[in-house]
């Protein structure tokens, strides 16, 4: 993989963490991504991902994907 970023989001607060993070788990879990690698995981109030692909297209598109999902489930919480 040529291209990668590192993402970490401090959402502030354990229990929106953890309920965003299990909102997501399911997509990240069954989404067959063939052009990128996405380690996807929690420490406290910290959502962390590492997102490695074969060419920017791949990574932009990746990374889009993950920040809709978390932004989406950050709504439903509100």
């Amino acid at each position: 993989m040529d291209y990668s970023v590192n993402i970490e989001l401090d959402l502030m607060d354990e229990n929106v963490s953890k309920s965003i993070f299990d909102g997501v788990l399911p997509d990240h879990e069954t989404v067959p991504y063939e052009r990128s690698k996405v380690t996807f995981n929690r420490e406290g109030s910290k959502l962390k991902m590492v997102i490695k692909a074969e060419d920017l297209s791949a990574l932009r598109g990746t990374v889009s994907s993950y920040l809709r999902w978390i932004s989406t489930s950050r709504k439903l919480i509100k």
